[in-house]
């Protein structure tokens, strides 16, 4: 092995540095060291490269092709200008993003918290959304809740512009399901209208098109509106009826008949909302009467069961004063016909114009 050992070597006119033609090798821990300059025109390789400043080099930035600085260092990190396309980000700590632009998708194993959210495109949730501390959503456009709306008991949707209530509820109460019309008038506007049992087997009412209305007992019906008046099939029940009854057809009208039987020492009192009064007596009877009003006839039949005397109250008024005298025999029959004149009140007397028949025995 040949080696040249000297402190310095120069070109052969001793002017420049030497030319190494073939390169150089440098053995593991040797180095190339001195106090000046290292100037390659070429390509540096190296696997690592120590030094404490690089000439023409901002060690603060990094730059494109055109010189512009893409990343540039700060105190409290760093400024990125431009796209950063990045395979994976982990991040520990905090990160605090002004504005993200997402082409694609965006999975967020965890809760994301922001303050404001504004969304241009349309937001997909594969999951649950929940709002845990939202107490006011504001939607400038619709609401499409593919599922339904559920609302748990007493929670109730309120519909309108009064404050806190609004003017219409919907809600259910663990036990009945309320509409509450808070003010004015709860309007059902459709062709059609009906009240079902929740099966739907059975009508309570129907509302039709043309106009009438229908209302049904163990969905048969019972009443219908008609454009004369209404149509009522079964018995119709009342406690009173008003009018003169001269629009009434396909009625029989009756007279009504009371029967009474009285013993010796009694009272026979005629209800004079009746208009036929039968008394079958025995001994002595006293007829008297309650009630009445002015100008209503009546007819009075007395029948003796054994020998009875039969009395009139002051109330009866006969011709000429005199009171007939009815037969006493058992089965005589008397007739009395008697005509209201005054029907009593407080301080007035009732009087009867009456007249008789008596003994058809």
């Amino acid at each position: 092995m040949s080696r040249i050992r000297a402190n310095k070597i120069t070109n052969k006119l001793g002017t420049g540095a030497v030319e190494l033609e073939k390169g150089a090798h440098l053995p593991i821990g040797m180095g190339i060291t001195g106090a000046g300059s290292l100037n390659i025109t070429g390509v540096i390789t190296a696997a690592t490269i120590s030094a404490t400043t690089f000439d023409g080099v901002d060690a603060t930035s990094l730059k494109d092709p055109a010189d512009n600085i893409k990343v540039q260092a700060q105190a409290s990190g760093a400024v990125h200008t431009g796209i950063s396309t990045f395979q994976d980000i982990d991040v520990d700590g905090h990160t605090n993003l002004d504005n993200v632009n997402v082409a694609g998708v965006a999975t967020f194993a965890s809760a994301v918290n922001t303050g404001t959210l504004s969304v241009t495109g349309n937001v997909s949730v594969g999951g649950t959304l929940t709002y845990e501390d939202v107490t006011n959503i504001d939607s400038v456009g619709l609401i499409t809740a593919r599922e339904g709306i559920f609302l748990p008991d007493n929670k109730r949707l309120h519909i309108g512009n009064t404050a806190g209530t609004g003017d219409l509820q919907i809600y259910h109460n663990a036990t009945d399901s309320r509409i509450h019309s808070l003010t004015n008038v709860l309007s059902i506007r459709s062709n059609l209208f009906d009240i079902r049992r929740y099966t739907d087997a059975q009508y309570f009412v129907n509302c039709t098109s043309s106009g009438a209305v229908e209302l049904y007992k163990s969905n048969n019906k019972k009443l219908e509106t008609t454009n004369s008046g209404i149509t009522v099939t079964g018995t119709v029940a009342a406690t009173s009826f008003t009018g003169d009854g001269s629009g009434l057809s396909g009625i029989v009208v009756g007279i009504t008949t009371e029967a009474l039987v009285k013993t010796n020492g009694q009272t026979a009192t005629l209800d004079l909302t009746k208009d036929d009064h039968k008394v079958t007596a025995t001994g002595t009877v006293t007829i008297d009467v309650s009630g009445g009003s002015e100008a209503t006839s009546h007819t009075l039949r007395i029948v003796n069961s054994g020998t009875a005397t039969v009395g009139f109250s002051t109330y009866f008024l006969f011709p000429s004063g005199g009171t007939p005298t009815l037969p006493t025999t058992s089965g005589s029959i008397s007739l009395i016909s008697f005509t209201v004149h005054r029907a009593g009140s407080v301080g007035v007397s009732t009087q009867l114009l009456s007249g008789s028949s008596v003994n058809f025995s």
